[in-house]
């Protein structure tokens, strides 16, 4: 009984004294906008998210709510002021809160640009704490603070106050956040926003550390790569292809541009359970597709690669066979990526990387590089620069220890070290092998024989009811 008493005892202290735990926060569908308003970003061309663009704010929020511990730049995540400004910087700044009335902070408990319930169209943090993800502030719009044992809650809703959505975010942390807006006639004081209780304050630039949370404006990140209809050649050029009996599944895709079947599994030494991680050294990569048989189908082989002047690779930023934009007729990966697949370089053909800051696009499509699409293929393994290689089945005549590869991330087709270094690789054979899928016709009937159907059926229906 006691120990029953004790629990009881507990729980009711823990409610009073900390009714909104970060410890708890998590994703809740239905509360605030961010379920359509917050759309995934890849950065990194990994095909792994890492930022969501704000349409509301048209800005991009990092996904890593405290990116300086996780990038081990710092230790705590607490920086002053200076220290936040330049972290960022150059590509990325801090998020920005607007002084209406250009006189500091007009603190109040309801609809200011300080204070609680802040006006979120005044804050970019505090968008994203009430509108976005729907939090409730530690004190009322009457200054009532919800956290005070005497509170009563108008509406249940009310008793999880504070950061009970952090919607698709990682690492909030329960404190302080700088943000970019120095007080006009108040110097040195800059805006911060508090995510334990949903206060826009001000704070001296020199004295204390708060955490820092990356912003950028626009949406100069990428969607998560997957099939992206119309982008490329691959929904005319690539056949779904059956080799195990099963119609209803697709294991390969005839390209027609290149005469050749790719495997839809493009990390199939990983699936089959011979190596765990995908990767394998050039040697072995070449040995053990030699030694399939899928499905009684053998003849696979790794993709390959030409060396147009027998010079090695010769890099360059366009129409060669080695560096970025390549000749695609060089390269059976190149010729996928570039053409089928219709993804864009990370490097322009003048040199120009488009992840830099100096970048100006000359075409809104090419804000979005990398590996935007990945047509029907699947289990595409890029969660690393170093990964994103996939051999290529020949090596340089220069260096003999040197392999040709193709780097799925960005489109650069270079050559590393297949002694060494293990990589993962596309696994392909030549011509049209396996057993054609129906592919759905997109074709609208006649209006006739729409019409005609439908008598038809109706003349069917009438004589059903006749007989019964």
């Amino acid at each position: 009984m006691r120990s029953l008493i004790t629990l009881k005892v507990l729980f009711i202290v823990c409610f009073i004294a900390s009714p909104a735990s970060f410890v708890y926060a998590l994703p809740v569908t239905g509360q605030g906008t961010w379920e359509t308003t917050l759309h995934p970003r890849d950065f990194n061309r990994d095909l792994i998210v890492d930022a969501y663009y704000d349409s509301v704010l048209d800005i991009t929020w990092r996904m890593d709510a405290n990116l300086p511990v996780t990038a081990g730049s710092d230790d705590d995540g607490l920086m002053t002021w200076a220290e936040a400004t330049a972290w960022v910087g150059p590509l990325w700044r801090l998020p920005r809160n607007i002084d209406t009335g250009i006189t500091g902070c007009n603190f109040s408990y309801n609809g200011t640009d300080c204070g609680y319930n802040a006006d979120p169209n005044f804050s970019e943090m505090a968008s994203l704490f009430y509108r976005t993800l729907g939090n409730i502030a530690q004190f009322n719009t009457s200054g009532h603070d919800r956290s005070s044992p005497t509170y009563v809650p108008p509406t249940p809703d009310e008793i999880d106050w504070g950061l009970s959505n952090t919607g698709p975010f990682e690492n909030i942390q329960p404190g302080t956040y700088w943000t970019s807006t120095e007080l006009t006639n108040i110097t040195p004081y800059v805006f911060n926003f508090d995510f334990n209780s949903g206060e826009v304050d001000t704070a001296k630039t020199s004295l204390p550390q708060f955490y820092v949370w990356p912003v950028r404006d626009g949406d100069p990140g990428q969607p998560p790569g997957g099939p992206v209809s119309g982008q490329g050649t691959w929904e005319t050029t690539l056949h779904p292809r059956d080799l195990d009996g099963d119609a209803l599944t697709a294991e390969a895709y005839y390209d027609s541009t290149l005469d050749i079947t790719w495997l839809a599994d493009t990390s199939y030494v990983s699936t089959t359970g011979y190596e765990a991680d995908g990767t394998l050294r050039w040697r072995d990569a070449l040995a053990w597709v030699a030694t399939l048989n899928i499905s009684g189908i053998t003849g696979w082989r790794l993709p390959s690669h030409v060396d147009v002047d027998n010079d090695g690779c010769n890099w360059q930023y366009h129409s060669h066979d080695c560096g970025y934009n390549v000749d695609t007729s060089t390269g059976e990966m190149a010729s996928l990526w570039y053409d089928t697949l219709g993804n864009l370089a990370s490097a322009t053909p003048s040199g120009i990387f488009r992840g830099s800051a100096n970048y100006v696009p000359a075409d809104p499509n090419e804000i979005h590089w990398g590996l935007t699409n990945t047509g029907p293929f699947i289990n595409l393994n890029i969660n690393s620069n170093a990964i994103s290689n996939f051999w290529y089945a020949e090596e340089s005549v220069v260096y003999s220890d040197h392999t040709y590869v193709f780097r799925f991330n960005g489109g650069e087709t270079n050559a590393n070290k297949g002694t060494v270094t293990q990589y993962p690789f596309l696994i392909v054979h030549d011509g049209d092998v396996g057993e054609p899928i129906v592919e759905a016709l997109d074709v609208p009937l006649p209006t006739w024989l729409v019409f005609a159907a439908g008598s038809l059926l109706a003349g069917i229906g009438i004589l059903v009811r006749r007989r019964s």
